[in-house]
């Protein structure tokens, strides 16, 4: 777990608490996989977007860190980043996917 010291700033991250897990070395039989399938009751729905190729999650927090500070339109996120249309348009999906942003207007974006 991390805390921020000035949440406005994503630098200021301290790690709080470390947790370490392994993933047993038991063999995953079909029966495991019928029963937790049979035990699920709750799902989440996929956002209505394309699901995300990221090669770096970078920019991703660039943008987040954007639109922190203020709603943007896909134009003035395109003059603050320096990148182009399609790039910006898959950083913003993204952050639909993650339920970090949303569109409130026709290309107008602001943190979700």
């Amino acid at each position: 777990m991390y805390t921020f010291e000035d949440e406005r700033v994503f630098s200021s991250c301290t790690l709080v608490k470390q947790k370490d897990y392994i993933v047993a070395h038991d063999k995953i039989t079909k029966y495991d996989i019928d029963v937790v399938a049979k035990n699920a009751n709750q799902f989440v729905e996929e956002p209505e977007v394309p699901f995300p190729q990221a090669d770096s999650f970078e920019r991703v927090v660039d943008l987040l860190g954007l639109l922190f500070e203020a709603d943007m339109s896909k134009d003035e996120v395109m003059l603050t980043l320096n990148e182009e249309g399609g790039r910006v348009m898959s950083l913003l999906y993204r952050l639909k996917y993650l339920t970090l942003a949303e569109k409130i207007l026709e290309h107008h974006y602001r943190m979700g």
